[in-house]
């Protein structure tokens, strides 16, 4: 749980790159991140957005990703 998670932990997530493919009111978004925890390489991967535009305005209806260990050196 998150509640149980130090204070002292500092998450960050770092988008590399991106690439969408847009027909109509559906959009597909795919971005490579690097995840970090206390400023270390935790792991790698792809994240993958599906999004509708309703209303004019695009809205995230599903998300799915990837995860690569980083290799300790």
């Amino acid at each position: 749980m998150m509640a149980e998670i130090s204070k002292n932990l500092i998450f960050e997530e770092r988008l590399l790159d991106y690439k969408i493919q847009q027909d109509g009111f559906t959009a597909q978004v795919w971005t490579p991140y690097e995840f970090y925890v206390n400023n270390k390489l935790s792991h790698s991967g792809n994240n993958a957005f599906s999004l509708v535009k309703e209303n004019g305005a695009w809205k995230i209806i599903f998300i799915i990703d990837t995860r690569k260990v980083a290799v300790k050196k």
